[in-house]
């Protein structure tokens, strides 16, 4: 009988400390390799007026004018990220920095021009990959009004069970 307790509360004990908080099943779920296919960005007051001014960009769709190239984004498991534009096969300038989850957000630590910063993005799960939206003042007009979404979908050759 006695055998039994302690078996079942050592069982128990492991049960409790090999479960992961949700922050480190989202960390493990974004480890890999992944393409952005849909970015928009609303400016509900451009410049302190009232128009509303929209760009989106439908990334599957290949027939999409695209600024830029296909956003592609590498998270790796030591907090490492590193992100570039793709046109036509060939990856652009790479950014490096660092990644983390906190609850339902994600942060990117970078530096430009020797000033460090740091990106926050609320974060949430879609069916094939994560959405990360954010406001911030993109017009520069002063107001933290411009929203930014996007959605990413993990790359076909970077599978995870």
């Amino acid at each position: 009988m006695k055998i039994a307790r302690i078996t079942s509360t050592l069982l128990f004990i492991a049960f409790v400390f090999s479960c992961s908080t949700p922050e480190e099943k989202m960390k493990k779920y974004m480890i890999g390799n992944w393409k952005t296919i849909y970015y928009k960005w609303e400016l509900p007051t451009y410049q302190k007026k009232d128009t509303l001014v929209e760009y989106a960009f439908d990334y599957s769709n290949p027939d999409e004018k695209r600024p830029e190239g296909i956003p592609v984004y590498k998270f790796k498991e030591d907090g490492v990220f590193e992100s570039w534009h793709e046109r036509n096969g060939v990856a652009g300038r790479k950014t490096v920095g660092k990644w983390r989850v906190t609850q339902d957000s994600l942060f990117y630590d970078l530096t430009f021009k020797e000033n460090p910063y740091t990106v926050s993005m609320k974060l949430s799960v879609i069916e094939d990959g994560y959405a990360t939206s954010r406001l911030m003042d993109k017009d520069r007009d002063g107001e933290v009004d411009d929203g930014l979404y996007m959605e990413t979908v993990r790359l076909p050759n970077d599978s995870k069970e």
